[in-house]
């Protein structure tokens, strides 16, 4: 249905997350996007992808095609060795250790963003909450970034800018509602509600780092 929804109204963009996995998923029908990713990984939907990080991170390699960048997140190695592992069986080309893609490689590979990616945001101040979502930024601006060059690539007569101030305005107004949220009401003024849609061994981690954050912040108040 969102397939269809986006043709129907010839969206300019579309950012399609898989449902589950991703080398049997239906967004896999989509064969040459401009650009992917593959966030942290952690142990979710068992029952389908497997115990085992090295197992989900086989599925989730799935969306790696040729001529397309892939950005991943730090992988632990053994997920992160499944990861380089597909790429080469996919016919994805030589993964790499730095951002070099710019949409200008005929077979770009496997980019694994490192600890320069991160701390290059730092600057920053995100707004979606815990130390974790700076992984996530980074990801979502190498990936964003090299969308652009492919479309200004493919689209010589109408050229996509994106400047480093709508990167930072993009990752400060970000919000996600139920991921690390704090909401308040005036009916009660009493009563803080935290919220955080955590339900993986990894999620539920850096939940718990948020609210020992935060209330370890609200205690110096």
């Amino acid at each position: 249905m969102s397939l269809y929804v986006f043709f129907k109204y010839s969206t300019d963009v579309v950012i399609l997350e898989t449902g589950v996995g991703g080398e049997y998923d239906y967004t896999n029908v989509i064969e040459h996007p401009y650009s992917t990713a593959i966030t942290s990984l952690g142990v979710d939907h068992p029952w389908l992808l497997g115990e085992t990080l090295t197992d989900i991170a086989w599925h989730k390699a799935g969306i790696i095609k040729p001529g397309v960048a892939c950005f991943t997140a730090p992988q632990p190695e053994e997920a992160m060795m499944v990861l380089r592992e597909r790429c080469f069986e996919r016919g994805a080309g030589f993964p790499v250790s730095k951002l070099v893609m710019k949409g200008e490689l005929g077979e770009n590979p496997l980019v694994e963003l490192g600890d320069n990616d991160i701390a290059a945001l730092k600057d920053i101040t995100l707004g979606l909450k815990g130390s974790h979502q700076y992984i996530n930024a980074a990801v979502a601006v190498a990936t964003c970034k090299e969308w652009v060059a492919v479309y200004n690539k493919k689209h010589g007569d109408s050229q996509c800018l994106l400047s480093e101030e709508a990167i930072r305005r993009g990752l400060e107004s970000a919000t996600w509602p139920g991921r690390a949220q704090t909401i308040k009401f005036d009916a009660f003024p009493n009563t803080v509600f935290y919220l955080d849609g955590a339900h993986t061994p990894e999620s539920l981690l850096v939940c718990s780092e948020w609210f020992r954050d935060v209330l370890a912040k609200e205690a110096k108040r």
